[in-house]
């Protein structure tokens, strides 16, 4: 048996090493942020119904 298709394919990820950039890493993190931002804002600009405004 031979094992060289599976080394092959793990090692064509981009990266001598098989590893992932650090921008990769940082994607998906920063546009989760973004997105979390936005709804904070689109929320905290609402106006708040009688039974929620504070007295």
């Amino acid at each position: 048996m031979s094992v060289a298709p599976a080394a092959q394919a793990r090692s064509s990820t981009g990266t001598a090493a098989g590893g992932r950039s650090l921008g990769s890493y940082l994607l998906m993190p920063l546009l989760l942020a973004g997105v979390l931002l936005a709804l904070y804002l689109y929320v905290s600009n609402q106006e708040l119904d009688s039974i929620e405004a504070a007295p």
